[in-house]
């Protein structure tokens, strides 16, 4: 793991949800789909864009200043994302560059697949 998820980013993760989950109706929250379905959109909102951010530097074990930089990284995306009611804005300015994507990390067994629909 490239520490990626280490404190700041995972802290930032329980506030946002903590912040959506109290806005969440009682019923709502017995309901185990749409709970699924809303924390999905929160870390689709505040996490991976993050993840992938070239702003944020990488995690390094007990570098204050790595770590002050990490926060304030972070900080700033939230308060954008606020402003702009999600992080769509943030993501398409051209002022948020963003690693590309790993078409490695996706894979898809077409033969499983076939075997499985013609059996």
């Amino acid at each position: 793991m490239n520490g990626a998820l280490c404190c700041p980013l995972s802290l930032q993760e329980k506030s946002s949800w903590s912040e959506k989950e109290s806005t969440l109706k009682r019923a709502e929250k017995r309901d185990k789909e749409l709970l699924k379905a809303e924390f999905l959109l929160v870390y689709h909102d505040c996490v991976l864009p993050l993840l992938h951010s070239t702003l944020l530097p990488p995690f390094r074990w007990a570098e204050e200043e790595t770590e002050a930089a990490r926060w304030k990284a972070i900080a700033d995306f939230l308060k954008q994302s606020r402003e702009n009611e999600g992080s769509l804005k943030a993501l398409l300015s051209p002022d948020g560059v963003h690693k590309p994507f790993d078409l490695s990390e996706q894979t898809f067994d077409f033969l499983g697949e076939i075997r499985k629909n013609s059996g």
